[in-house]
């Protein structure tokens, strides 16, 4: 069984909060967000097909200097097989593994519970509101709410609150696409999650800058301005002042900054 793999960074200090990683990019999504910064890999253009023991061998030339390998895409759990294979042959290696997932498939997620530490997962919209849902993935409204999108997205959740080490809960703001209502909305449903499992010490949410570029699909969202610094601080005050959550994380370009309660602290990480 081999996974089509769009390519890897040996390095990077940005797309886990808190660890340094060896990222892998698995092609093809299920999803058809108008501000995917990885439109090649959800396309799978300049994909090729390879065998997880050979990304393995890969990964773990880094041993030393990263303990994780973090798989996204596109969205990784659509290759249920070759993602298996590969969680296994990362662990094999002495590697921690995380996923990046958009939770539309929380059986796969349980599937390779046994090789994962880490999960990141987007909430793009509140999911209570599936008409924002669909606007925010890029799908009919009808197919969200036939394939129940929004409620495989919050078990998905629960699946990594309950069985790993972290989840990291990304939030995008994306300018003409998420008011700050939606934002603040779908960082309250978060909050219910979370606070059902009672794994608050799993929980790490972070708000993510929207950065336009020429890979955007949408021509519209391509012109638009990456997400005013300003109003991603006052989202993070606002969630910290409303909910049980004492920090949140912003994700910048090649940065991260962490938001405390109380002090209101920034952190750059």
């Amino acid at each position: 069984m081999k996974v089509l793999v769009a390519g890897w960074r040996d390095l990077s200090t940005v797309d886990m909060i808190g660890e340094p990683c060896f990222v892998i990019w698995l092609c093809g999504c299920n999803f058809r967000c108008p501000w995917c910064q990885n439109w090649h890999i959800v396309e799978c253009f300049d994909c090729r097909w390879l065998d997880p023991q050979t990304v393995a061998e890969r990964a773990a030339e880094n041993l030393g200097l990263v303990e994780y390998v973090h798989v996204t895409g596109g969205e990784p759990t659509l290759q249920d097989k070759g993602l298996l294979e590969l969680c296994k042959a990362l662990k094999e290696k002495g590697l921690k593994v995380s996923v990046d997932t958009n939770g539309s498939r929380p059986e796969v997620l349980e599937r390779i519970l046994p090789y994962l530490n880490h999960m990141a997962i987007d909430i793009k919209a509140p999911l209570s509101e599936p008409d924002k849902y669909a606007r925010a993935i890029g799908l009919p409204l009808e197919i969200v709410e036939s394939y129940e999108i929004p409620a495989k997205v919050e078990k998905s959740l629960q699946v990594g609150l309950c069985n790993l080490e972290k989840v990291e809960i990304r939030l995008p703001v994306v300018p003409k696409v998420h008011e700050p209502s939606d934002v603040l909305r779908a960082a309250h449903e978060v909050e219910e999650v979370v606070g059902r499992t009672r794994f608050w010490n799993k929980a790490v949410v972070v708000l993510q800058q929207y950065v336009p570029s020429e890979t955007v699909p949408s021509p519209f969202l391509r012109e638009q301005p990456m997400t005013d610094a300003g109003l991603l601080q006052a989202l993070a005050y606002k969630i910290l002042d409303e909910t049980e959550f004492t920090q949140i994380y912003i994700r910048a370009v090649d940065s991260v900054i962490k938001i405390k309660r109380n002090s209101f602290r920034k952190e750059s990480l």
